[in-house]
């Protein structure tokens, strides 16, 4: 997908060719201003005759047309609105097909994100607890990789997820060959979100529970309706009649113009800027109706898979397990801070506040030896894991990585 930012001056776009349906639209104009200029030509230079039987110095066939232009404007208005009608479906589809993306992303990661919650702190239980979490954010993975190579129309069909390494070889056997792999990813984390339930690894009432499945379902709805707009297309007899009109328009505009206009270069100006607007309009509906594929203005789906992992990899993060606490004086007065958006300013706040010290003290130590000796001493923290810990990240193709589920990341 292409960014772009508004305040810069935005007449530069013109000069941006990547992802610009001008060149197509550009191949429809420039030829249908030459074929007015040459007709023009053709006219008024007398190899062709269009006949002055009464001698009032206009040719009949132009006055022929004095009726017919007033017909001829009522049928570009027709096509001018089916082309904005065109149009208006094609950004529709665009939106809603961007929107249910992010709304299976949002259900499926809070799904996941309240069930790391409901986790037990017992002792006790710890051992279940990680392999359910461990287990829940490759399924988690694995899931939404499969909603999107449903969706997607990549020529190279590569999205990543959390390794498999650790999953039964019978269970991604059967995952491999199985026609929908949502549908089973889904109902083996309904399985595992009981069985956990039951082993005490999830401490929650079941009313309260019940809203994961609810969530893991909406997104399974919304998926569906993102295939919708993939597999549906928009309708044929609609784009067929819309084509047919352009192509008339196309032959029939130079013709008048080299009729009408007295100017040999105004009408050829005036076929390439009306001809190239029709057709730029309906390049653009073709180009952004379908925004699963790679093209520049599709949606970054491969970028939003490894946002997701990155996302799932936080969530085993041993801080982000513990609500932070907070230990100042009851008669102390809250005071407002900013926040700040990097995550090593969060850590650097979080110790500074540990040894006491104030945020506008904070500002004039930051990258200071005293603040470096201070996070290390904050650091290594009992219980942290290290990077090995944490589920590696590997390719998958067609859903699957490459040489089949079985395939073992490095």
């Amino acid at each position: 997908m292409i960014k772009y930012d508004n305040n810069t001056w935005l007449i530069l776009l013109v000069c941006r060719l990547k992802g610009s349906v001008v060149p197509k639209a550009a191949l429809y104009a420039i030829s249908n201003a030459c074929a007015a200029v040459l007709c023009h030509w053709l006219v008024h230079s007398g190899y062709i005759s269009l006949g002055d039987k009464d001698g009032d110095g206009r040719d009949d066939f132009e006055q022929q047309l004095d009726g017919a232009m007033s017909i001829w404007a009522g049928y570009t208005s027709i096509l001018g609105i089916f082309v904005v009608f065109r149009n208006n479906q094609a950004y529709a589809r665009f939106w809603e097909g961007a929107t249910l993306v992010n709304q299976v992303r949002g259900e499926w990661f809070n799904a996941v994100s309240a069930l790391m919650a409901f986790c037990s702190r017992d002792e006790d239980q710890r051992e279940k607890v990680e392999n359910f979490q461990q287990i829940l954010v490759r399924l988690a993975s694995v899931l939404y990789c499969s909603a999107l190579q449903q969706i997607c129309e990549l020529d190279e069909e590569v999205l990543e997820v959390l390794d498999l390494d650790d999953l039964s070889i019978d269970s991604l056997v059967f995952l491999e060959h199985v026609h929908d792999r949502c549908q089973i990813i889904v109902q083996w984390l309904q399985r595992i979100i009981m069985t956990a339930h039951q082993e005490g690894a999830l401490k929650v009432p079941a009313p309260i529970l019940s809203r994961c499945f609810q969530e893991l379902s909406r997104g399974m709805v919304n998926l569906n309706n993102v295939r919708k707009i993939k597999d549906i297309p928009f309708p044929y007899p609609y784009q067929q009649m819309l084509i047919s009109m352009l192509v008339v328009h196309y032959i029939v505009t130079p013709l008048l113009a080299a009729v009408i206009v007295q100017s040999m270069w105004w009408a050829g100006i005036m076929c390439f800027f009306v001809t190239g607007g029709f057709w730029a309009v309906i390049y653009i509906a073709a180009e952004i109706e379908q925004p699963f594929g790679d093209d520049p203005n599709d949606l970054p789906l491969i970028e939003m898979q490894q946002h997701f992992n990155k996302s799932l990899l936080a969530l085993l993060e041993p801080c982000a397990q513990v609500p932070p606490s907070f230990g100042a004086p009851k008669e102390q007065a809250p005071r407002r801070h900013s926040v700040r958006s990097k995550a090593s300013d969060t850590g650097s706040t979080l110790a500074a506040q540990g040894a006491g010290i104030s945020m506008m003290e904070l500002r004039s130590l930051t990258n200071s030896p005293a603040l470096e000796s201070l996070m290390r001493s904050q650091s290594g923290t009992e219980g942290s894991r290290t990077l090995s810990d944490k589920p590696r990240i590997s390719g998958m193709m067609n859903g699957i990585p490459p040489g089949g589920l079985l395939a073992r990341g490095d």
